[in-house]
């Protein structure tokens, strides 16, 4: 079992041979992770996880960054004014 600070995730229990991921559809986090799709981290390590996407996309102008659902405004405003303070000047100036 894996706990996240906001999640757990179920132990792999087999299933007529089958794992629950080999069953379920749905993207789980892993995916997105993989993907590049889901973040946490550190303002260094997001300016890193941004020009990959940088290097992925050459000529993409914008990005959206988004918070869970249930984040409260506080946590939120706070969240973007760090990546305003910490993250948007790495790539002021560059076109």
């Amino acid at each position: 079992m894996h706990r996240g600070k906001h999640y757990t995730l179920p132990p792999e229990l087999p299933y007529r041979g089958c794992t629950l991921k080999d069953l379920t559809p749905v993207p789980r986090l892993e995916h997105y992770i993989k993907g590049g799709g889901w973040f946490a981290g550190p303002a260094e390590e997001l300016v890193a996880h941004l020009r990959m996407f940088e290097e992925r996309s050459p000529g993409a102008e914008h990005i959206s960054l988004s918070m869970p659902m249930d984040t409260p405004e506080a946590i939120m405003l706070d969240q973007y004014r760090r990546v305003g303070e910490a993250v948007i000047p790495a790539f002021k100036g560059r076109r």
